[in-house]
């Protein structure tokens, strides 16, 4: 593997807002902004875009800006509607250029996923997808004007009658994307019922394909080994942990600060299951600093009785909550080399240490 996974993989349950999650959102055109609530796989939590009737080609976004261009990659993610468009096409997924569209995945009327740049079709599925069933979707895409390369898989498995290579991917002067949008954009003409597109276990890879996966988002369950945390906040708490966990996340109410370098905090968390196999864990501490000047600090996990920093040392800004987000693809335990197993996230403390 090269780097897996870009960026936090979303599975929508420790927070309901929207833009916890993504860059920004666009809702025009009598379109419904997204919303997160009930009707994620597993029981959980759901992206949710609805397509109302009544409004001439409704539109609404959920944008992602990636931590790098992606000329390659891989966007798996989960996908459940309530019924087909009666007319036109709806686009559910954008994979984009600052702004401008390269490649985009349309539902039609038919259950069919035309795959297009930008308007321009370059391929139509064979399979058939159906209302209110959850597929793991998954398109692969190589962003080039002569050599570019396509795929979309459903639950592992090409719904191609073959994948496309050599084509042209590229709409744009520039064979990448730097951001991708989960949407409910309708094309053509109004439709007769309202459709409800649900989406769930979100990711981004540079590597390879996943196949289907889970996102378990978790709050802290309990108070580790170290708690050098000062709680603060209008309504602050006696320790670390019951200062951060919350959903969603209340900012300003609670928090525990890190004062002088080297303090920490470690937590405790729910087991999973000892039969799953861990694609990745990812840290997405929620910071701020409290005032100008210099605050940083990184990552902490602990296994085994034996500490180990993370490699990305995170600046907060002043004054401004935001998710400082690291993803792991092996375990700190192994120097790096395999991924975690079950038992190590079972066994393991995560925190964060004040480095500056």
């Amino acid at each position: 593997m090269s780097s897996g996974f870009q960026y936090k993989p979303m599975g929508f349950d420790a927070s309901n807002v929207v833009l916890h999650y993504f860059n920004s959102v666009q809702n025009s055109s009598g379109g419904s902004a997204p919303t997160i609530g009930a009707g994620g796989r597993n029981s959980t939590s759901a992206l949710i875009f609805t397509v109302p009737t009544g409004s001439t080609n409704p539109l609404s976004r959920a944008i992602k800006t990636l931590p790098v261009n992606l000329a390659t990659g891989f966007q798996p993610f989960a996908m459940i509607y309530n019924a087909l468009p009666s007319s036109g096409e709806i686009i559910f997924l954008e994979l984009r250029d600052a702004g401008t569209t390269q490649l985009d995945f349309r539902l039609q009327t038919d259950g069919r996923i035309r795959l297009t740049r930008a308007g321009t079709t370059l391929a139509t599925s064979t399979f058939i997808t159906a209302p209110n069933i959850y597929y793991h979707c998954e398109p692969g895409f190589t962003i080039n004007d002569s050599t570019g390369a396509l795929d979309f898989k459903i639950n592992e498995n090409s719904i191609l009658a073959a994948p496309l290579t050599g084509i042209d991917t590229k709409n744009t002067a520039n064979a990448y994307i730097t951001e991708f949008a989960l949407c409910a954009v309708l094309v053509g003409a109004n439709i007769l019922t309202a459709v409800t597109i649900k989406f769930d276990d979100v990711g981004t890879r540079d590597d390879s394909y996943s196949g289907d996966f889970r996102v378990r988002e978790q709050l802290p369950t309990g108070t580790g080994d170290v708690d050098n945390g000062v709680p603060g906040g209008s309504a602050a708490q006696p320790d670390t942990r019951r200062s951060v966990d919350e959903t969603p996340p209340n900012d300003d109410v609670d928090w525990a600060g890190l004062v002088n370098v080297g303090d920490k905090f470690l937590l405790t968390f729910a087991a999973i299951s000892t039969s799953e196999e861990v694609l990745c864990v990812g840290l997405a501490e929620r910071a701020t600093k409290s005032a100008a000047g210099t605050g940083k600090y990184k990552s902490v996990v602990k296994i085994g009785g034996t500490e180990y920093l993370g490699a990305v040392e995170k600046a907060p800004s002043n004054g401004s909550w935001a998710y400082l987000e690291e993803v792991q693809m092996f375990s700190p335990a192994t120097g790096g080399s395999t991924p975690y197993t079950a038992a190590e996230v079972n066994g393991a403390q995560f925190g964060a240490e004040k480095t500056a």
